[in-house]
């Protein structure tokens, strides 16, 4: 398929091709082409796109036409952006299309600082902040721009890790359940957990919050005389990540045989005779010790 842009007299292309080859396209279908465009002006401005191509199950022409409005504006603050930061220093950068006077901020309410070019934000308390942000222009014009975003630079915590049956317990046809509470000063993102039998290759499960801090995960049933380790991971929306190992955990198994049911039926026929004989045994004595 083929796509053309038609651009007002305020806006430059800066990058994508004009016409692009993006491909087939099927009658209805919404096609996304991406260009960068940069306005030299402030405002509304409408952008006419033309595409054409050729359906994918019979091969005939297909054209699309279209118009876009963009609200085109002198300054856009860059970052921060509307995310979770993993430190306590945050780049504040900004663009704009022509020279300012000076830029103010406002970061939680508080006073209004001046800058004159990029900085950063540093000694960032972990929660939410609210940045506003405000340029003026040389040609008067005075735009503003706020955002929210999250700083959180603690690692989440992996306590109370059990697993049922317990670890010398494990039959071969048993299915392991691993339970672990997992905590974060702000949110869990995602807990992981990864098992391995030894030959170099691990897999991984990703774990269900059950409740509260509680999440869960299953490992399958091996062969007796299998070897089980396993570490469980968790993150952060700051992407804070953290494993048992690095807490000092040592987490495996080993699958153990079954007992024949004729192996318990004669080790309880032994464990019976010899309590009998030893009551038996100290009667007697008992007696001649009268």
């Amino acid at each position: 398929m083929q796509a053309s842009l038609t651009l007002p007299p305020e806006a430059n292309l800066t990058s994508g091709d004009n016409p692009v080859y993006i491909g087939n396209m099927s009658i209805g279908e919404s096609t996304s082409v991406n260009w960068t465009i940069v306005f030299t002006g402030s405002g509304e401005f409408m952008l006419d796109v033309n595409a054409s191509g050729y359906r994918e199950d019979n091969g005939d022409p297909v054209d699309k036409q279209g118009t876009a409005q963009v609200t085109a504006r002198r300054m856009k603050l860059l970052s921060p952006t509307n995310k979770t930061y993993s430190a306590n220093t945050v780049p504040l950068t900004f663009f704009v299309v022509d020279p300012i006077y000076w830029a103010n901020y406002s970061l939680d309410g508080q006073a209004n600082k001046t800058i004159v070019k990029n900085t950063t934000l540093p000694g960032l308390l972990d929660g939410t902040h609210y940045l506003s942000f405000y340029t003026n222009h040389t040609l008067g014009v005075i735009e503003s721009d706020w955002v929210c975003f999250t700083v959180d630079t603690v690692y989440p915590n992996i306590t109370d890790v059990s697993q049922y049956p317990l670890k010398w317990d494990v039959l071969p046809d048993d299915i392991v359940k691993v339970n672990s509470s997992v905590t974060d000063n702000l949110r869990v993102k995602q807990v992981t957990l990864n098992y391995t039998t030894g030959n170099g290759t691990w897999i991984s499960v990703e774990m269900e919050n059950l409740e509260d801090n509680i999440w869960n995960a299953t490992i399958q049933s091996f062969p007796v005389d299998t070897n089980i380790t396993y570490t469980i991971v968790a993150s952060d929306y700051a992407n804070n990540t953290i494993t048992t190992e690095e807490l000092g955990y040592e987490l495996e198994y080993i699958i153990v045989p079954e007992i024949p049911t004729l192996t318990l039926l004669i080790g309880l026929l032994i464990a019976t005779t010899a309590l009998a004989f030893f009551r038996k045994n100290k009667t007697f004595t008992n007696l001649y010790r009268r």
